[in-house]
């Protein structure tokens, strides 16, 4: 591929397997609390759910893109381009739907952090589109960030879960 992309090889194998096994303790700790708890109103709504498993299972997704040696600098800058477009739509959506609900400080917080994420992962991606290699570093940034950003809502939505 690249130099600069090969320089981060570690980075993405190790980010991937990172975000896919918190994805599936994440799913394995709300399965048995959710089983557990005798009070529907305690678990959390699905999109914070949700919301939880799409930043890791981003992360995982462009890991394994950017590992993939078929790919050239610039589809794999078109290919995490239309995933993260995707996802600052859908993010944007339920940040805006949210402004009705009426803790709409708490769910903007948990919405507006992973949408910031997916943003840097957009202009990084578009810039690597356009030739510039060197904004593979921003995504390696905007994946950690996401990474963080999903440990911490999941930590949030667990502490919630087990009071």
């Amino acid at each position: 591929m690249s130099d600069a992309i090969d320089v981060w090889q570690a980075f993405w194998s190790s980010s991937s397997t990172i975000s896919a096994i918190l994805f599936g303790a994440v799913l394995i700790v709300f399965s048995v609390l959710a089983k557990g708890s005798s009070t529907p109103q305690k678990l959390p709504s699905e999109s914070q759910f949700f919301g939880v498993l799409i930043a890791y299972a981003t992360v995982v997704l462009i890991g394994l893109l950017v590992l993939m040696p078929m790919f050239s600098p610039k589809r794999l800058g078109a290919l995490v381009a239309f995933l993260c477009a995707v996802l600052v739509l859908g993010t944007s959506w339920q940040i805006i739907s949210a402004r009705s609900d009426s803790a709409f400080s708490v769910l903007h917080l948990g919405r507006l952090a992973p949408w910031l994420c997916y943003v840097i992962l957009l202009w990084a991606s578009l810039k690597l589109v356009r030739g510039g290699m060197h904004s593979i570093n921003w995504l390696a940034v905007g994946c950690l960030l996401l990474l963080v950003t999903g440990g911490a809502l999941s930590i949030d939505l667990v502490r919630r879960l087990s009071d």
